[in-house]
């Protein structure tokens, strides 16, 4: 008897895992707060992602996170696009994203749930068109042919293939965008999947989608095709996946580039440290003229931005406070400082530029720089490495000081002036293009030096 009893309890611990059925209840609704970490590519997972078939054990309890990331589920009414029926579920894409010298801001996907599929069938993004009556076009369209991402019921050894297709296209306004591909789902292993969060008994999804995307907007043709894999993990009541292997097929072979997994809050330590590193297009603007700010900071996966200004009087025509890069306007003259602070877990840097940007009143801006264009002067240029440079000015122009940046934007030196018309400067030691900002009591302007 007690034999029986001892092989009863190894037949249960070798089966306690077993074969799961994932329906769209286990699918995110709408108010869904889900966090995921993004860790590192080590071998428990290069070795072990790609095993399939029945009763597998996958154990990544050794990955390392490097950066987490929380997803918000939100019902289409608590965006800005009204014409999105209030039945979807809104996930953001993208704060702001860059499409060759344009950027487009808040870009959703939007996703009908229900008992057949996890579909996406509504996709919004906003444009900044440049035109006064109508500066932002909301591009809120249904898809011609949805995105199903899910079909229900998941069971092993299924296998389902899809098409999708998306298409805004506005003549007046010269806008076009089309995304077209389709997406193959393949359920090819079941068992028990463990990661730091826990241990999960789970089904493993199999899935490529191909796609072909085309824009054209302000002039600009841009065509973007893509073949991604993905491996996914899904397991019952946690509404992601708690395990995700992501990458590219390049040359009909998979080569995978982030890991991901269904995490709760933790202390991350980052790989990299954090550097706060920023630059704007000019230092010296009209009054409610945009000005642009290139973020050029360091840092891994997941690296936060906040910007600032004192004092506080701008308008985000671009991105918000906290977007990577930034175009705003200034609603009132007088100097301003700017400061950046960037952060990923534990890591965190900040920089301040006290008095970086100078507004002026309305037609300002052109008079000061034309009038500085020809009368502050900076040779020789080219310079060559280590020679004596000139800084110069006409006798009625008070030069307050100057500023040294390389070409990605840090301060190399800075310095005040008191009293004098003409100084000598020694050339940056480096070979490359450097930015002398000039700073008068009549403005400021930006010389570039060539040193050779």
């Amino acid at each position: 008897m007690k034999q029986l009893l001892v092989a009863f309890s190894l037949f249960l611990a070798i089966h306690s895992y077993s074969q799961i059925t994932v329906t769209s209840a286990n699918m995110p609704v709408s108010g869904d707060t889900l966090r995921f970490s993004t860790a590192l590519l080590d071998s428990s997972v290069l070795l072990n992602y790609q095993r399939s078939g029945i009763d597998q054990i996958w154990n990544f309890d050794s990955l390392r996170v490097i950066s987490q990331t929380v997803q918000n589920f939100i019902s289409s009414s608590q965006t800005s696009y009204n014409l999105v029926p209030t039945s979807r579920i809104g996930l953001l894409f993208a704060d702001t994203l860059s499409l060759g010298g344009s950027s487009v801001n808040d870009v959703y996907n939007f996703i009908n749930s229900s008992s057949t599929d996890f579909s996406i069938d509504y996709r919004a993004v906003s444009v900044p068109t440049g035109f006064p009556l109508i500066p932002i076009l909301r591009i809120q369209d249904p898809y011609i042919d949805k995105d199903e991402v899910f079909q229900f019921p998941l069971n092993f050894g299924d296998r389902d293939s899809s098409t999708f297709n998306f298409v805004f296209n506005n003549s007046l306004l010269g806008v076009y965008y089309g995304s077209a591909g389709y997406r193959i789902n393949e359920v090819d292993a079941w068992g028990s999947v463990t990661t730091p969060y826990g241990t999960f008994n789970a089904l493993r999804v199999l899935t490529d989608m191909v796609s072909f995307d085309s824009i054209s907007f302000s002039g600009q043709d841009i065509a973007i095709s893509s073949h991604v894999r993905t491996y996914q993990w899904i397991a019952n009541g946690e509404r992601i996946p708690v395990m995700t292997v992501n990458g590219l097929v390049i040359a009909g072979t998979f080569v995978p580039n982030s890991v991901e997994f269904r995490d709760s809050a933790r202390i991350v330590t980052p790989l990299i440290p954090s550097i706060a590193i920023f630059t704007a297009d000019t230092t010296v603007v009209d009054l409610n003229e945009t000005l642009g700010f290139t973020n050029l900071s360091i840092g891994g996966l997941g690296l936060t931005h906040q910007w600032s200004f004192n004092p506080n009087n701008v308008v985000y025509k671009t991105g918000s406070a906290v977007s990577r890069n930034i175009e705003v306007s200034f609603t009132d003259t007088g100097f301003y400082d700017v400061q950046l602070i960037v952060s990923l877990g534990s890591s965190r840097d900040t920089l301040l530029r006290e008095n970086y940007i100078k507004v002026l009143g309305p037609n300002g801006i052109q008079s000061v720089n034309n009038e500085l264009i020809n009368i502050v002067f900076l040779s020789p240029n080219p310079s060559r490495l280590g020679e004596n440079m000139i800084l110069r000015v006409e006798n009625y122009i008070d030069l307050e000081g100057y500023e040294v940046l390389d070409s990605q934007g840090k301060l190399l030196e800075r310095a005040q002036i008191i009293n004098t018309k003409t100084m000598y400067l020694s050339a940056p030691a480096a070979r490359g293009i450097y930015f002398y900002k000039v700073i008068t009591r009549q403005g400021s302007i930006v010389k570039k030096v060539i040193v050779e």
